[in-house]
């Protein structure tokens, strides 16, 4: 398969240098031109999905990481979802990151690192009224 993949790439190589189009070479030999890209890719020898060999564009540098967390810690928005953080940036005009990012910045990854409560709010028969367990 290897020999024939090689002829193939060399004749549509030729064809193209003649003025040919690669989506009708690529037919004339019946494959798809995507078919073709990813035969002369250097990259297809091997399985790009078990290795990244970049990172993306858009990753948070470790200060801006660190300015999330910074934000988050004062004392005006330390009691604040992430989801109330960002819109209240917004309102004033600063951008941070996304609410996406404060979250994925703010995640727990262990125990013990995030502690909460819940309020429980029980209606009762009446209207209006409700038990509240803490």
């Amino acid at each position: 398969m290897s020999h024939q993949r090689e002829t193939i790439i060399s004749l549509i190589a030729d064809a193209q240098a003649n003025g040919a189009r690669q989506k009708t070479a690529c037919g004339i030999v019946d494959i798809l031109p995507k078919t073709l890209q990813r035969w002369v890719r250097a990259e297809s020898l091997r399985d790009g999905r078990l290795e990244p060999i970049h990172t993306p564009v858009n990753k948070l540098t470790d200060l801006e990481r660190q300015r999330i967390l910074t934000i988050c810690n004062e004392k005006q928005y330390s009691r604040l979802p992430h989801s109330k953080i960002v819109p209240i940036l917004a309102y004033k005009g600063v951008y941070v990151a996304s609410e996406a990012s404060f979250y994925r910045v703010l995640k727990a990854t262990e125990p013990n690192q995030v502690y909460s409560w819940e309020i429980t709010y029980l209606p009762s028969q009446v209207t209006g009224v409700f038990f509240y367990f803490f």
